[in-house]
């Protein structure tokens, strides 16, 4: 809801890398944005979708949300995806409509 509300062009929405991955073979969108906590285990699928998808389509942006502050996380995926990356805290997105 905050993309379209900023005007970003949201073409699906997936609620597990399966799902995504099925997506993407239909077409790449410039960027996926992934939660770090995914099922099947709700513990770090978002980050290893994240190396996933940068080793399968290299130019595809991908941003990482969480509510967690995990430093081995964010260590983990700037290592493993050092370029076009990025990570944010869901506590710094708080109204689309405030610039």
């Amino acid at each position: 809801m905050l993309l379209d509300a900023a005007g970003v062009r949201v073409t699906a929405s997936t609620g597990s890398a399966a799902e995504l991955q099925a997506v993407l073979r239909q077409g790449l969108p410039d960027v996926a944005v992934l939660d770090v906590r995914m099922p099947p285990t709700h513990t770090d699928e978002g980050i290893q979708l994240a190396v996933d998808l940068r080793r399968d389509h290299p130019s595809l942006g991908i941003l990482v949300f969480s509510t967690y502050v995990e430093p081995d996380w964010v260590t983990r995926l700037l290592k493993d995806v050092p370029t076009g990356v990025g990570y944010l805290l869901k506590d710094r997105v708080t109204d689309a409509n405030r610039r």
